[in-house]
């Protein structure tokens, strides 16, 4: 659907504000890139490859420059769990709060309940 919607503003059709929209979104391919990197991240943490995930913790960082809230809150949920099984839960609670940040300005409820359940089971025990 993505690659029909880009391949219609190319083409032309549509408003200029649809094709500024398409700008705003940055490429398709680099969403996916940084959401790919994310997933290697969480099997390199899960296989206690912990530089292999750490690159590509950074390498999804460097990638998610676009405006698309919602596959920037996908993406910071996916780097906290990398970063949880990295043994690095105060980085991973960072994520997951930026996570909540940007699913609160997207209003996306089912991930944002999805994310504080996420945060709230990475709290210590007796907190």
């Amino acid at each position: 659907m993505i690659d029909g919607m880009s391949g219609a503003i190319r083409a032309g059709c549509g408003s200029s504000r649809r094709r500024a929209e398409h700008r705003a979104i940055r490429s398709p391919r680099a969403c996916l890139r940084a959401l790919c990197c994310a997933v290697r991240a969480i099997v390199g943490a899960r296989r206690e490859r912990v530089d292999e995930a750490d690159r590509m913790i950074k390498e999804a960082r460097t990638l998610s420059l676009g405006d698309s809230l919602l596959i920037h809150g996908v993406l910071h949920t996916d780097l906290a769990e990398a970063l949880r099984l990295s043994g690095r839960p105060e980085d991973a609670r960072e994520a997951l709060l930026e996570a909540v940040r940007l699913f609160e300005r997207k209003v996306a409820v089912p991930f944002l309940d999805r994310t504080r359940r996420a945060l709230t089971a990475l709290q210590p025990k007796g907190s």
